[in-house]
């Protein structure tokens, strides 16, 4: 169980590092007839939670073009080793927008950013034990089933 934990801690880790130094993709020439992507190609599309706030909505993303988006963020509550949404009304909505796009372009994948900036700093307290562990994978879980990510 122990090693389950750990690989999941770590793919958090290798999905915040490949977002922050991932390559830019070119959408020129590009249509829903030559899009998505086939085979092992993956074109992923990054979405901040806040953005909505400028007006960019999820509804405005070119989903047919992507293949992953990746939705910023889900913050870290230390002491309870869970992760939650920092802006439960607006990241409900966006959340439910991008669920949209996801029955629209089925073959999109809807992924979580955990920690951030601010946040990124607990991963270390919540992989210090077992029980941590343990209980941050679960909640992890459960936040995915519950946001049908």
């Amino acid at each position: 169980m122990n090693r389950i934990i750990l690989r999941i801690l770590c793919m958090l880790v290798i999905l915040s590092t490949i977002l922050l130094l991932g390559t830019p993709v070119s959408a020129e020439n590009r249509n829903e007839t030559t899009y998505p992507p086939r085979g092992d190609t993956a074109v992923v599309g990054y979405y901040a939670g806040w953005a909505s706030y400028q007006g960019f909505t999820p509804d405005k993303i070119p989903a047919h073009l992507l293949t992953q988006i990746n939705y910023a963020f889900a913050d870290i509550d230390p002491d309870k080793n869970t992760i939650f949404l920092p802006y439960q009304s607006q990241d409900q909505k966006n959340l439910s927008a991008l669920r949209t796009l996801r029955k629209k372009y089925p073959h999109l994948k809807l992924l979580i950013a955990v920690g951030g900036w601010d946040y990124s700093v607990y991963f270390s307290d919540i992989a210090s034990t077992a029980a941590r562990r343990r209980a941050f994978a679960q909640n992890c879980v459960d936040f995915i089933v519950t946001h049908q990510l």
